[in-house]
């Protein structure tokens, strides 16, 4: 009777330890859980930022791209009419080269 008593007492000694050791076990996990749901949450913003940086520089240098390109035309606009002026002037003597001869 006091083996049995004995093994009673160990058996409860035990399972106390291993509810013991389970609730620690708990209570690390849920604390894993919050560090992992933060650190989720701060990539995901991490990636929402940098999303919202590409979307801003890719419409930067699509403003910077028309610009230029507006820019360009202006120019080529300017040189085609350099370039009927000079052709006027051109035709403006050979006509005056034909009247002389």
């Amino acid at each position: 009777e006091t083996l049995d008593m004995l093994r009673q007492a160990r058996v409860a000694a035990l399972e106390d330890q291993y509810w013991h050791q389970f609730n620690e076990f708990q209570l690390q996990l849920q604390a894993h859980m919050e560090d992992r749901d933060s650190i989720l949450a701060r990539i995901e913003g991490t990636f929402e930022t940098l999303d919202m940086l590409r979307q801003a520089r890719v419409a930067a240098l699509e403003d910077q791209y028309w610009h230029q390109f507006n820019e360009f035309q202006l120019q080529l606009q300017a040189h085609m009419e350099d370039r009927d002026s000079i052709l006027a002037r051109i035709e403006g003597t050979f006509e005056t080269l034909d009247m002389l001869r």
